[in-house]
């Protein structure tokens, strides 16, 4: 209501930031194993909250959506490390119940987003993208101390082919969907362009890596049976999350007539759930294995 954004502007708030991960993710992990992850990682936090206050204090929706996609320059580049760091620092009978933790962790961040954000809206919306910033600071800080320098890959040639196909294929895809999404199947230009080149950039992304000496995702990996599986499974579970998360608080608030603040306190319970259960599969993966 601020900025005059109707729905289709909402939609794009939340895109834009997806829109950026999905094309520079694996740019993230690469230059993770070449710069050191716990370089990357810091950069990535700096970038994510000096894109955040370019959000809070957008004064149109187009710079918020802009903002977002500079936010999703610095997730692209600090969530590969995060996860990289612990496969380095921790030994493999542990690992899995690291990952456990560090998995809880983001799930008690998803019950507490909502419910924090829920407060903040009622103060002023532009606090749920200021807040990033005393966060990245610690982040910052805490990384600088505490985490360990990681090996860096020999400093070959990056597949910069690779990375342009997957650059303009991936968000091509999120955007072809978007578009979709929007009840706008009949129009070429912004639906089947994009989400057909998409998938086209893509397949040649793959007989791409298939060649190359050095490939950004070496697509070999999906010929294990437990990998592939593992990918599908992440990618179902992502896409029923992230989508309710965009679509549950519009449904509270819109339908129900709920507020903002009531709204993260209804949403907060499937974080706890994830938080109390996740340390617990990590421990049982190092007891039994991870195909339980």
């Amino acid at each position: 209501t601020d900025l005059d954004a109707g729905l289709a502007a909402l939609q794009w708030i939340a895109n834009g930031y997806l829109l950026s991960l999905a094309g520079l993710i694996l740019l993230g992990g690469a230059l993770g194993d070449r710069w050191g992850r716990r370089r990357v990682f810091e950069i990535g936090v700096v970038v994510f909250a000096l894109a955040s206050v370019g959000c809070g204090l957008a004064p149109t929706w187009p710079v918020l959506v802009a903002a977002r996609v500079a936010q999703g320059v610095g997730g692209a580049l600090l969530t590969p490390g995060s996860l990289a760091i612990l496969q380095s620092v921790f030994a493999r009978e542990e690992r899995a119940r690291a990952i456990g933790v560090w998995s809880g962790a983001a799930s008690i961040a998803t019950a507490l987003g909502p419910l924090v954000g829920g407060l903040l809206i009622e103060w002023s919306w532009r606090w749920i993208f200021l807040i990033n910033v005393p966060v990245g600071a610690v982040a910052f800080l805490l990384g600088a101390r505490r985490l360990p320098r990681t090996p860096t890959e020999p400093a070959g040639r990056l597949d910069l082919p690779g990375l342009g196909l997957l650059a303009i294929g991936l968000p091509g895809i999120v955007y072809g969907l978007a578009e979709l999404g929007q009840g706008r199947g009949g129009d070429p230009q912004h639906v089947l362009l994009p989400l057909v080149g998409g998938l086209l950039l893509v397949a040649v992304f793959v007989r791409h890596a298939l060649r190359a000496e050095r490939p950004l995702l070496d697509v070999r990996l999906f010929a294990s049976g437990a990998f592939a599986a593992a990918a599908a499974a992440t990618f179902v579970l992502g896409a029923v999350l992230f989508g309710a998360m965009l679509l549950v608080p519009l449904f509270f608030q819109t339908v129900h007539g709920e507020s903002a603040a009531m709204t993260g306190l209804l949403i907060a319970p499937q974080g706890v759930g994830a938080a109390l259960a996740m340390p617990v599969s990590g421990a049982l993966a190092d007891r039994f294995g991870g195909g339980i």
